[in-house]
């Protein structure tokens, strides 16, 4: 409570600083609401803690040590501190860089001696009618896909959330649910990794809706080739040039111990959503290929040495063919990035997929955002 109540003190001077404003709390309101009633259960449990203390004193001013009835309440406090804690550490930027934004116009600097305020005229605050506005990302776990964000292991994705939430400030949400326009259109990004139940039609049809209204998809295929559900994402991103290979990128040379591990590392750095790239990083990779065409742009490819095989071994891409792994291209208003590996945004070995990939995750999600 100590650390908490400072941190507190602020978000309630600061909210009131932007309500005076005329702005609206927008996607922060809930969160805010949350923060205020926890902090009343807060107060009533260190209250309930200070009174039963007090009544063991009275019948014992030499105890040095209390029940479990008296401290269960102390305990539950510090628990609920911590979780608002990170609460106000996620909000309390956001609400200052807005406050910053505003105050040059709601609170204006005093006007000049002899340009006072006429006497049958009123100083009124201006409104700034802003509504704060964050950008939300929805990660699919609905269709029983491998590296899953529900997962708390090496195949979930623990790593990349924190990453969105800290190192973009973004709000990121799981979806269990089928897939409908109605509950993308709240988001800003949708991402979807290697499915291991079909996509349905009215799915497909919802995600594309959600991408030519202005919504980001990011979307990956898988490493082993025969569990790239390839037909699935196709039936999502075929009709906008970029076909999921149903393969797998190898790379005799060029690898991470084994060939179906190849490093990664020809980049587009000509597109903006590789700006965190540079010609000589190299990413952990695992997973298919893709065949791009028309507006499409390539992203990533394998390097000379890299080429792929099908599930019975047979190559589909040569070695020297430089295969492409990543691609992307803008339809209607929104955008759309592939890759070919799930793996890449997991927590797999020791963090060192997500860990090299995260430049280029990163840049991929700013695009799509259109924030680049």
């Amino acid at each position: 409570m100590v650390n908490v109540t400072p941190l507190y003190e602020n978000l309630t001077w600061v909210v009131g600083e932007l309500t005076s404003c005329g702005v609206s709390l927008g996607d922060l309101e809930s969160r805010i609401q949350w923060i205020n009633g926890t902090m009343e259960e807060i107060q009533k449990e260190y209250s309930l803690y200070n009174t039963l203390k007090g009544l063991l004193i009275q019948q014992n001013p030499y105890r040095n040590a209390y029940y479990y009835p008296v401290m269960v309440h102390i305990r539950k406090a510090a628990m609920m501190s911590r979780d608002v804690m990170k609460e106000l550490e996620f909000v309390l930027p956001i609400l200052h860089s807005t406050y910053e934004q505003v105050k040059p116009i709601c609170h204006a600097p005093a006007p000049a001696p002899g340009n006072e305020t006429p006497a049958n005229q009123t100083n009124v605050t201006p409104s700034t009618n802003v509504t704060i506005k964050i950008t939300k990302v929805l990660i699919d776990a609905s269709h029983g896909q491998y590296y899953n964000p529900t997962k708390t292991d090496q195949n979930g994705m623990a790593t990349l959330i924190e990453n969105i939430k800290n190192e973009l400030g973004w709000i990121v949400d799981i979806n269990t649910e089928p897939i409908t326009y109605e509950k993308l259109k709240d988001y800003d990004v949708l991402i979807i990794t290697n499915p291991s139940q079909d996509i349905t039609d009215e799915e497909a049809q919802a995600i594309q809706e959600f991408v030519e209204n202005g919504g980001g998809l990011f979307i990956l295929g898988e490493s082993y080739y025969g569990h790239v559900y390839y037909k699935s994402l196709n039936k999502v991103v075929g009709k906008y040039g970029i076909q999921f290979n149903n393969d797998e990128l190898m790379d005799d040379d060029m690898n991470t111990g084994r060939k179906w591990f190849p490093l990664v590392g020809i980049y587009n750095l000509d597109h903006p959503a590789m700006r965190f790239l540079s010609a000589d990083h190299q990413m952990y990779y695992n997973g298919d290929t893709l065949t791009v065409s028309g507006s499409v742009a390539w992203l990533v490819k394998g390097y000379e040495t890299a080429y792929s095989e099908d599930r019975d071994g047979n190559i589909i891409y040569e070695k020297g063919s430089k295969p492409v792994i990543a691609a992307a291209v803008e339809a209607g208003q929104g955008r759309i990035v592939a890759y070919g590996s799930s793996r890449a945004i997991s927590d797999a070995y020791y963090g060192h997929y997500i860990n090299t990939n995260w430049p280029f995750v990163k840049g991929v999600l700013l695009w799509l955002a259109h924030q680049e």
